[in-house]
């Protein structure tokens, strides 16, 4: 599902960007609303994987020279000021699951949580096939002479197209199969909580896998064991019953009282 790639034998380096800049009072302008004076870019630096060595420590310097962001100054300097740089070289650490991630139930949505021995990233997705199925349902049921003249068309361009590609089409990235998304771990906060959207009652298939303090998936150093269940979302909500028992019986007491109205009526009478 997820491709490795070739590891970096090196720490990376974090730029952190900002530009701030001093704001003034305007006539135009009296209120007391709050008026923004920093800009804040992160950057992460990724080394040449081709390269025979990288030195972090000498690109963090190289972030840090007045001339780094000499082009990006001729640019923002007129409205936000000159930028500031602050940057650092971050160590990627081997990661492992502590608690590894389980799903649970959710309104039109599933929620997979757990923990790493490690700062990282967790990257979470559910398949996009099982996310599509009903709708692909729905449509194939009310238009199912006009979808399958279309597939059929669709088979025939698609074989033409595979063959004259060759293997290419079975380079696909997996990646596309999935609907993925990303949660940060701190040092301080080990825990994760992904939620993955889904259709009322369905059964989502799962998958998760963890790697060290890099945000590039591909090219982090270290990864945990990659993790895959099924989870379903919370079953539709059925429409509330109103109950006529209440009615029933009050009904049933006016006739009850009609009738003794006219026995007595009719004893008097008598």
């Amino acid at each position: 599902m997820l491709q490795d790639s070739a590891s970096v034998d090196s720490a990376s380096a974090e730029a952190s960007t900002s530009a701030s800049v001093e704001a003034s009072a305007s006539a135009s302008n009296s209120t007391n609303a709050t008026v923004q004076t920093e800009w804040i870019v992160s950057l992460y630096v990724q080394p040449d994987p081709r390269a025979a060595a990288v030195d972090p420590d000498a690109t963090v310097a190289l972030l840090q020279a007045d001339g780094a962001l000499a082009a990006v100054n001729t640019i923002t300097s007129k409205d936000y000021g000159a930028p500031k740089v602050a940057a650092a070289k971050i160590e990627e650490a081997p990661v492992a699951w502590d608690d590894q991630p389980k799903g649970a139930s959710a309104d039109k949505a599933i929620t997979i949580s757990g923990s790493m021995t490690a700062a990282g990233y967790v990257y979470c997705g559910t398949k996009k096939a099982r996310l599509l199925q009903d709708s692909a349902s729905a449509e194939a049921s009310s238009a199912e002479a006009s979808t399958s003249a279309s597939a059929s068309a669709e088979a025939s361009s698609a074989e033409a197209s595979a063959s004259a590609s060759g293997n290419d089409t079975k380079k696909a990235d997996s990646k596309s199969e999935w609907k993925m998304a990303r949660a940060k771990v701190t040092a301080t906060d080990l825990k994760f909580s992904i939620t993955l959207a889904g259709a009322e009652g369905a059964s989502l298939d799962w998958m998760c896998m963890g790697t060290s303090m890099n945000p590039n998936m591909h090219s982090a150093r270290y990864r945990t064991t990659e993790v895959s269940s099924q989870t379903s979302t919370n079953p539709k909500k059925s429409a509330p019953i109103t109950s006529t028992s209440s009615a029933s019986s009050d009904s049933a007491l006016m006739t009850s009282l009609f009738a003794a109205i006219i026995m007595m009526v009719a004893v008097f009478f008598y």
